[in-house]
């Protein structure tokens, strides 16, 4: 099974995921436009299994993100 970052997250209804590392207390990610400023950028859209899937960088961004 591939790696799967434990920062990422998805709201309901959202197709892409979202970095729970990037979000700040008292902003309300269910508005679409604050989940786009928290967007993960380590990600693809994966035709096979009709689903979001992280790229091989996303361990990178994990072990970033992690130190802080």
């Amino acid at each position: 099974m591939p790696w799967q970052c434990p920062f990422a997250t998805k709201f309901k209804g959202q197709r892409y995921f979202s970095c729970k590392k990037a979000m700040k207390d008292g902003v309300d990610y269910n508005l679409k436009e604050n989940q786009l400023t928290v967007f993960c950028a380590s990600q693809y859209w994966c035709n096979e299994c009709n689903s979001v899937k992280n790229t091989p960088n996303a361990k990178q961004c994990y072990d970033f993100h992690s130190k802080s």
